[in-house]
């Protein structure tokens, strides 16, 4: 019982805060008055109960095999004999043949559940293994997998893949909760990202990497055409942390006083700090293996990947995505999550795990228009925002993008529920409602088809049959994380089955605080946000010459008067041609700081204009400091500083000034100057007040583009000779090879395919309907007749109506 990782209460699942949970000392079970064990309150790990290794063991104590045939195990009574015959007694194996075995464990004698009700524990291990050395090493770990109650080192959780066809390529994304996973014995040790890919389901072609004894153990990552392998680790990671849990709830975080380990030596702790100690091969190797598990070279994680190194079109691809561990330094290696993908062996139909897809790359359908945004510039601002960062809306999954739905981006100052942390994030809100049809039965839950459900005056369930709208909390209640809803038995809803129509916003993505540009944010509806916030400061890009004659150049740095004091106001400098007239002066309130320390008024030739964007700010008068160069002249020349005040409503001092901007002439002639404009642009982080929307344009079909693409139709492999790099394997057991198949590729979305000898006979008539992203028909060379056709050359007649059509001629060589 390890109190960092099992003080977790009777109910033996963390965060719930029940009874004995953060307490410090192990909580037993409850029992039933029969004597079961109470299965919502188990009891905390490793403790009585739930601690199996302190139970008394028999151990095998019985086992017999047979060849074969020898004994019939559909018959009981012989079977019972065999098993009281073999009580205590060991047989040997025999060797070169197919055998069955019965093992036993006992006597034991189990009382009726009427008395004691007694209950008998029973583990089992069925070992194997590609030799002997291979099978011992298993026996070991399944060993201590039981010692350790099954609270083994666990890999992190799988991560959910998508994967996008293209011409030549194959887009993966995933999500990143498995970078969220904890082992229960290590703690939160996950380290990266791993892909495999494969022309077979199990992945055997990639599983290359031997053992010390020549023992397939490990799988050869995906590649690209460097040779660099899909592989991320973690770059960065905080220091090893105790927690205290006398002063702080565990929370995945320092706080003040707790213990940590000081990794770089200065004292303090770091929160990210290069990720050196986790990097390389493993420091554990696996056991009795003599070959260490590759960590990674501190790459950094991402979350998407185009696969284009030889993809070829028509081939069918099986990738993983696979989640690791770094283990720890003295008694674990890493370990990856699985990567499943099951075979029916009746049908050999494939079930796949959330970690692994299969996809056959190809180009989308001749016609192809790419989506896109209502708006040039994607984002259009509402709201009162000067945030000067940038926000990228990439697409990452063109299928998925819908039309005409719009999004808003919201950034907060603060993020969570109840207790609030003061930490700017944005979140990205489908603006347009969503309507879900729905039937409610009883009280029993019923999905939406859509997460993280906002609950706000456009939330409406309405009866389809009476139109009688129904009342949040009273009448229904949301789970709006999961989106599901249910009735609540006692509101207006009559008994029975409902049918009724709900409409809803949600959240594409949950507030994020990544404002670095980094990728980790999730990809929603197709698409993915990256943010990069910006300090405030000058702008060195866009301050600069409006209306430049190109006589006078300039220099922005910091302020030399004054306490430095930025203020998110940009200003214009209009130049003017006259210094002498009425118009061409502008006074500076409060006088002008002379290099004597006396104040007064000089002649300035230019107006100072506030042009920020916020109506509140650009309210705000604006005062600037001459400098004047000895001689002073009560005038503002070229060569002299001008200081910009720092407005009072951003001032933390009297004497605050923002910036010093100094105008000088180019050459002897340049002196005299005016007419020109100059801007001073700042830098603005965001706050709440920037708010952002952009309209969504779905791919679609064009049949105009699809008439000029019909030149790019053609049959793949032209010509056929034997075999099909790309023909698809027979799953099924006792065959060799799958059907033989060409490919008409670059189809428009709708045609019918005929095929003629070159006589003129029909051979076989194909009708194509595809979406929008398979542009590709097969054909298993076979007649109308469903035999195998002839060798030869062939003409193949494309008409696809309201497109065009088009002629191919290719051949099929034994």
């Amino acid at each position: 019982w390890n109190p960092k990782n099992d003080d977790v209460g009777v109910d033996g699942v963390p965060g719930t805060r029940d009874l004995g949970e953060g307490d410090g000392i192990p909580t037993s079970g409850v029992r039933f008055a029969d004597g079961t064990l109470d299965p919502l309150q188990p009891g905390e790990p490793n403790f009585e109960l739930t601690d199996l290794d302190e139970s008394d063991q028999i151990g095998l104590t019985a086992f017999r095999s047979f060849r074969i045939g020898e004994v019939r195990l559909r018959d009981d009574e012989v079977i019972w004999g065999v098993l009281e015959d073999n009580f205590n007694q060991m047989d040997q194996i025999p060797e070169a043949a197919d055998i069955a075995f019965l093992y036993g464990s006992g006597k034991i004698s189990l009382k009726k559940k009427n008395t004691d009700g007694s209950i008998k524990r029973f583990s089992i291990a069925l070992l194997m293994g590609s030799n002997l050395n291979d099978l011992l090493i298993s026996a070991r770990t399944v060993q201590l997998i039981y010692n350790q109650n099954y609270q083994f080192i666990r890999p992190p959780d799988k991560p959910i893949v998508t994967a996008v066809p293209g011409d030549k390529k194959v887009t993966l994304y995933w999500d990143n909760a498995a970078e969220n996973s904890v082992d229960p014995i290590i703690g939160k040790d996950f380290e990266g990202y791993v892909i495999y890919r494969s022309t077979n389901p199990q992945f055997t072609d990639v599983n290359v990497v031997t053992d010390g004894f020549g023992t397939p153990l490990l799988y050869s990552p995906l590649t690209d055409y460097t040779g660099k392998e899909a592989k991320w680790d973690v770059a960065k990671r905080p220091e090893p942390l105790i927690e205290d849990d006398t002063s702080k709830t565990r929370n995945g975080v320092y706080d003040p006083g707790e213990v940590f380990i000081d990794v770089n030596g200065n004292g303090k702790y770091d929160a990210a700090l290069v990720d050196d100690y986790w990097k390389g091969f493993s420091p554990v190797p696996y056991d009795q293996r003599g070959v260490a598990y590759f960590l990674g070279n501190n790459t950094g994680l991402v979350h998407s990947y185009v696969d284009s190194f030889r993809v070829v079109n028509g081939q069918r691809y099986y990738y993983a995505v696979v989640s690791y561990d770094h283990g720890d330094f003295t008694n674990y290696s890493p370990s990856e999550c699985t990567k499943r993908i099951s075979i029916d062996p009746i049908t050999s139909q494939l079930t796949f795990d959330v970690n692994t897809v299969e996809v056959t790359p190809g180009p989308r359908v001749g016609g192809y228009t790419t989506p896109g945004f209502t708006s040039a510039a994607v984002l259009d601002r509402i709201g009162g925002g000067t945030g000067t960062g940038k926000i990228n809306v990439a697409v990452v999954d063109d299928l998925a993008i819908r039309e005409g739905i719009q999004y808003r981006i919201d950034f907060a100052d603060s993020i969570g529920n109840g207790t609030k942390t003061a930490v700017m994030n944005y979140s990205v809100i489908r603006q347009t409602p969503s309507i879900a049809e729905i039937s409610l039965s009883d009280t029993n839950f019923v999905k939406l088809g859509t997460s993280n459900i906002i609950i706000d005056d456009v939330f409406t369930m309405v009866n389809t049959a009476s139109g009688q709208v129904y009342r949040e909390g009273s009448d229904y209640v949301v789970e709006t994380g999961r989106g599901l809803i249910r009735k609540t038995g006692f509101g207006a809803m009559k008994t029975g089955t409902q049918q009724v129509k709900v409409t809803f916003r949600s959240y594409g993505q949950l507030p994020s605080t990544l404002m670095a540009n980094e990728e980790a944010n999730p990809v929603f509806d197709g698409m993915k946000l990256f943010v990069v916030n910006q300090p405030l400061a000058v702008d060195t890009v866009k301050t600069a010459w409006v209306i430049d004659n190109k006589k006078v150049a300039f220099k922005v740095v910091r302020p030399t008067t004054g306490v430095e004091k930025l203020a998110p106001v940009d200003i214009q400098i209009q130049f003017m041609t006259s210094d002498t007239t009425t118009a061409g002066q502008y006074v500076v309130p409060g006088d002008t700081l002379l290099t004597t320390g006396s104040k007064k008024t000089v002649l300035s030739p230019f107006k100072i204009v506030n042009i920020s964007g916020d109506p509140i700010r650009k309210a705000m008068p604006l005062q600037v400091i001459v400098k004047e160069n000895a001689p002073a002249n009560n005038r503002w020349d070229l060569g002299e500083a001008l200081v910009v005040v720092t407005p009072a409503a951003f001032q933390s001092a009297k004497n605050n000034t923002m910036y010093e901007v100094r105008f000088t002439p180019r050459d002897s002639l340049s002196k005299k100057f005016g007419g020109e404009v100059f801007n001073i642009m700042m830098t603005q982080p965001f706050s709440s007040a920037d708010k952002f929307t952009f309209t969504t344009i779905a791919a679609k079909f064009d049949a105009a583009k699809a008439g000029a693409a019909l030149d790019r139709v053609k049959v793949v492999p032209n010509p056929y000779v034997g075999a099909n790099d790309i023909e698809p394997t027979d799953r099924l057991p006792g065959t060799t090879r799958g059907s033989r198949r060409i490919y008409f590729e670059h189809l428009p979305q709708t045609a019918t395919i005929r095929i003629y000898t070159l006589s003129g006979e029909l051979v076989r008539e194909l009708v194509h309907e595809g979406g929008i992203d398979n542009g590709r028909e097969y054909w298993d060379l076979l007649n109308r007749d469903n035999l195998g056709v002839a060798y030869g050359v062939y003409i193949a007649h494309i008409d696809a109506p309201g497109v065009g059509e088009r002629i191919l001629k290719f051949a099929i060589i034994k």
